[in-house]
């Protein structure tokens, strides 16, 4: 399918809050685990295909240097994601830092950004990535404790 693109959040993004439609995806982790409000604009059961940070830089770094015979016939790679609904990646959330933490989102239903998810696929097939070494992460559980890792020096606000 040459000339077609596969949109992926990367999830959870450091910085703030910015105007795509894909923002509040980091902004139910990040926001909160700094002491924040976040508003969620969609339903729980929402589906997303998602990667973190470290698996689109590992990803990236693997795809440039595989040799051009690795490839095969074309050069064109899915990357490695994991779908996961709305209400999942706030359970994790959950699990990682606590009610107070998820407690922080708002859930504030936005009509027009939910018509956006909703004409996203949830789910994509990667076997090509995977057969040619590309990573996926784990779990949200792992995404989570990694953002609080590399971009919060290991501590959040859990009062």
């Amino acid at each position: 399918m040459a000339g077609h693109s596969v949109f992926q959040p990367v999830v959870v993004r450091p910085g703030k809050p910015n105007k795509a439609a894909s923002t509040f995806a980091s902004s139910i982790i990040r926001e909160p685990l700094q002491g924040q409000t976040a508003i969620c604009p969609v339903s729980p059961e929402s589906k997303m295909f998602l990667a973190s940070p470290r698996s689109i830089i590992e990803n990236v770094v693997r795809a440039h240097n595989l040799m051009e015979d690795d490839w095969g016939q074309s050069r064109e790679v899915t990357l490695p994601g994991f779908s996961m609904s709305i209400k999942g990646m706030v359970d994790a959330l959950r699990a990682v830092a606590g009610d107070i933490v998820a407690d922080r989102i708002d859930w504030k239903p936005d009509s027009f950004i939910q018509k956006i998810l909703d004409g996203w696929p949830p789910e994509f097939r990667t076997e090509k990535a995977l057969e040619l070494g590309f990573v996926c992460d784990v779990s949200m559980e792992e995404v989570i404790n990694a953002f609080i890792e590399d971009e919060l020096d290991g501590s959040i606000v859990s009062s």
